[in-house]
Parts: structure tokens; sequence; C-alpha cells
């Protein structure tokens, strides 16, 4: 598949040098499809636990995140037409294109060539740097059981009402295309009435579980479910049987989690949009991602296990690896910067407004998160609220950190949330910066937990959330003094908008995060549009 034979046309050499002499400042715009669509309502903020969020927390710095054009089930052409609306037509500034689109595209020759050439001209024409992907497989491998679970016996459990005695458990695990075969039988003792916890290990996978028992045996009564096709969507991988009325249901004897084979046609396709992407990538000389090679079992021919669990989008866990594999790539495009972070607690150009009252009236509340007075457990003006019975917020010191590090911890399954409202010097239409540094813990460990920091503007017409950052996987180590990710995103502050807040939430058991550094700038009052 050469050049000729994609009917190219002849690269401009002095667009591509322009391209390479321009300082890359890291500002990315990333196109593509459901792979790479940050939240559903396609605008100019982001949500998260796509390759495109994981990218930018693991660039230590160096990348911020300015537009996601992408929508679920979109081929190349769809793209492009947003591409030519919301980037250039919008006359975004950013000078770093990321190319993640074709997986729907029938026909790679007349959609995939011609419309990712087109961007590819744009780009480099104004001077950017581009780099294109390659698509994922196709196929998913057999989800298992958990590895491991254990049950504890919980006498006198409030509102608990099974009554003393032994009881067994297994445990099945749940994706769109099936069911596990069950786990081993396990057995507890209750010495009253009361309740049985039961925890498992999270298989890699899973999109949800079910828990069969208190008999033992085959023919286990449906006790408990969630994920697919229930009320709760995310899986967890905690469960207390309080005694409550169990579902007449057959447990699975065979694993049906199993995609089957991608087909010879699926197979071309993949193999011709990435010919083509490479091809093209050798044609302009912009480097390529092969995110295919990352994922594919070659001796299965799919995804490797784990990575997928419906036949075609990767897990978040395949997504942050394709995330961390971008960002280090991009150590040899975009040099070493300081990130742009708040460094002084009377910062001038800080939204967030000075504390009027406490021991550090003044001082307190731009962005190095000071409480109001010393042995205070949050930041002044921050408010706390949401299950807050089993949470505990904190604020502590790091070397590596200006000001304090504050900290949100969960010890069971439910959420803490916490924002401030003291936004100054705005008004709808700015663009606003915002940027922090992150460290989770726990959320590689459950399923369906999550970490989110956002710009709420209440009373938009349009956005909810601005520049926001939501994972369900601990973000990634980098390169920075003490392993600190970075978030940095750019938003316009929508028509409507009567009032912001800051928030930072914490979903899960055993889940924490620390936020530092709280940067919100407005970019529009600085001379930037």
């Amino acid at each position: 598949m050469d050049p000729v034979t994609l009917g190219m046309a002849k690269t401009d050499a002095k667009r591509r040098i322009a391209s390479d002499a321009r300082v890359n400042r890291g500002r990315l715009v990333a196109v593509g499809d459901s792979i790479t669509e940050t939240n559903s309502s396609r605008l100019n903020n982001i949500w998260g636990n796509s390759w495109v969020t994981f990218a930018v927390l693991a660039s230590a710095g160096r990348l911020t995140h300015v537009y996601t054009c992408a929508k679920g089930g979109a081929n190349t052409t769809t793209v492009r037409g947003l591409w030519n609306t919301e980037v250039v037509g919008a006359g975004l500034d950013y000078d770093l294109l990321a190319i993640a689109d074709g997986t729907n595209d029938t026909a790679p020759l007349t959609e995939t060539l011609p419309n990712n050439q087109a961007m590819i001209d744009h780009a480099l024409g104004v001077g950017a740097r581009v780099v294109v992907a390659t698509i994922p497989p196709a196929g998913s491998q057999a989800v298992t059981a958990p590895a491991d679970f254990t049950l504890t016996a919980l006498p006198g459990y409030a509102g608990g009402t099974l009554p003393a005695g032994t009881y067994y458990y297994q445990i099945v695990t749940r994706t769109s295309l099936g069911q596990s075969t069950p786990t081993v039988e396990k057995s507890v003792t209750l010495s009253a009435v009361g309740a049985v916890r039961i925890d498992w290990t999270p298989a890699p996978g899973a999109t949800g579980y079910s828990v069969w028992g208190r008999t033992t045996g085959a023919s286990k009564p449906l006790v408990w479910q969630n994920g697919t096709g229930t009320a709760q969507a995310t899986p967890q991988n905690t469960f207390t049987d309080t005694g409550a009325a169990t579902t007449a249901a057959t447990m699975p004897s065979t694993n049906t989690t199993a995609s089957t084979a991608p087909t010879d046609t699926v197979k071309t396709k993949i193999a011709t949009v990435n010919g083509v992407k490479r091809t093209l990538a050798r044609r302009y000389g912009i480097p390529v991602i092969d995110q295919f090679a990352r994922l594919h079992d070659w001796s299965a021919g799919r995804y490797k296990p784990g990575l997928c669990s419906d036949g075609t989008h990767p897990t978040t866990i395949a997504e942050r690896s394709m995330g961390v594999t971008f960002a280090d790539a991009m150590v040899n495009v975009i040099p070493v910067a300081e990130p742009e972070l708040c460094r002084t607690r009377d910062d001038p150009l800080s939204m967030l407004a000075l504390q009027a009252d406490g021991e550090f009236t003044g001082l307190s509340t731009r962005g190095l998160l000071y409480p109001k007075n010393t042995g205070d457990n949050r930041p002044a003006n921050w408010s706390w609220y949401g299950d807050t019975a089993t949470a505990a917020s904190t604020l502590t010191t790091d070397p590596n950190v200006d000001g304090y590090v504050y900290t949100i911890s969960r010890t069971a399954w439910s959420g803490a949330y916490s924002d401030i409202s003291s936004f100054t010097d705005w008004t709808p239409g700015d663009l606003v910066y915002l940027a922090f540094k992150l460290k989770t813990a726990g959320l590689d460990a459950i399923e369906g937990g999550s970490v989110t920091v956002a710009i709420k503007a209440i009373g938009s017409t349009r956005a909810t959330y601005l520049c926001s950052m939501g994972i369900s996987r601990d973000a990634p180590i980098t390169s920075l003094p003490g392993g600190w990710a970075v978030w940095r995103s750019e938003s316009r502050i929508p028509a409507g908008t009567t009032s912001l807040q800051l928030s930072f939430g914490v979903v899960g058991a055993g889940v924490s995060a620390s936020i530092a550094q709280m940067t919100v700038r407005n970019l529009t009052r600085l001379g930037l549009t």
C-alpha cells in the first residue's frame, strides 16, 4: 500500500518545516469516535476516562486539553465535519492535533484517507504538529470470575435478618456479552441474627457481578447482582447480604463472556485503516502511535485479556494505557516545561477570591489551599457534603507541593464532595484555565469508583461542567517530583452562567484523592481568546 495506490497528494515540505520550527506549547485537540469521546454532550469541556484524559494527566504538564472533537459511532466523514465547525470554524488556538478516528469507517480508502489527509493539511498549514494513532483491535477474550473473595459474619448487624447458621456463597462475573462460571464455594457461620459481608477481588474486564448463595451446591438462588442490565450501571467489589428476598435463577455453568471472533471483513477493515494511517505518517513525516499493537493479542487475534469486555471498546484500564503511551511519545515532541501552576498564596491572577477572615485573612483561598485556621482539615471556604460519615478530609504538606495538599478519603461505598464558590472577575464567554496536581489511590482495586474535579457553571444554558476531569482508574504516576500527575484544561464559560463552583468529589470504598496547587485563570482577561 504505497502513496501512489493511496492517491495522496505530494506533501508541502515548506509547511512541514514551518511546523517543526514552531515552539510546541502542548495545546491538544483530539479527534475521534467513542474511544476518544469524553462526554456525551460533545461541548468544549471534558469529562474523562478516555485516553485523552489519561494522556493529559500522564504528560507531567506538557499537555493542555483544548478540545475533544469526537462522537461515538461516527465515521471519519462525520468527524471531519465536526472538526470543520468546532475547531476550524471556531478558530481554536491549538498546536498539537491527535487523530484517533477511523474505527467506524467501512471504506478506509474513501473515508479514512481523504478525511485524515484534510485534517493533517489544515493542522500543518497553521503551524501545528500532528500525531496519528492506529485504531484498536476487535474481539474480547473471556472474563473470569474473581480470583478470590472473603466472607465476614456480622452478627447483630443493623437491619440484618439472616438467622444464625452457616451460609454458602459463590460469585459470578458479568459483562455485556454474558457471565463467567462461578468461583469456588465458600462458607461462613453466623452466630446470631445479622448479615454477611462479601468482598471480592475485581476481575479485569468485568462490568458487573452477581452473588449466589445461602445454600450449598450448584442450585443456589441469586442473592444480588449489579452492572449490565440492572439499575446500578457500575460494578463494585463488595456486598452485604442482610437477608433480603432472593431471586429464583440458574447459576451459570459455562463462561459466555467472550465475544465471537472478529470476521475476516472486520480484520481487513482494521488492517486497512491502520495501513492508511501508517502510510500517511510516513508520507507527512509525522509520528504514529501504534495503539493497536499495544492492545492486540497476536496469538488470540483479538484484544489482550481484560482490555475489552464488549468485543469493541477498550476498558478504562486499556484507555489509561493508551493515554500513557501517547504522553510518553510526546516527550520527544514537546520540550520539558514547568507546568503553569499556582506558586503563591496571594496569586494576583487567581479567580479564587481571598479569604475575608480567620488566621490567614487575605491569603488563604488562592490556589494553595490554605485553611482558615491552623488545624482545619479543609481549605478555607470549601464546603463538605455527601456521605461524610464514612469519609475524611485532611490538609497536609508535601515537599513537592507549594501550599497544602487537600485529600478526601473514603472507607465505605458512597461519595463525598467538597466545593468552593468564591470566584471573581469573570463573565459568560470568558475563556478559563484550570490546572492542578493530582494523586489517587484505591481506584484500581475496585470497580465503579471515581475521582472528579471540575468547574461547575450554574445557570448555564449549555455545558454544566468546564475543564472537567473524571477518572475511575488511578491517575498515572509521572516524572515530576513525588510522581504527581497534572491536569491542565481550558473551557469557555457558557451563556446564562450566573455563578461558578470548583468541585472535588471522591466515590468508592477505600478510595482517596489528593489535589494541590489549584490554578484558575481567566485567559480572556489576560488578552487570550
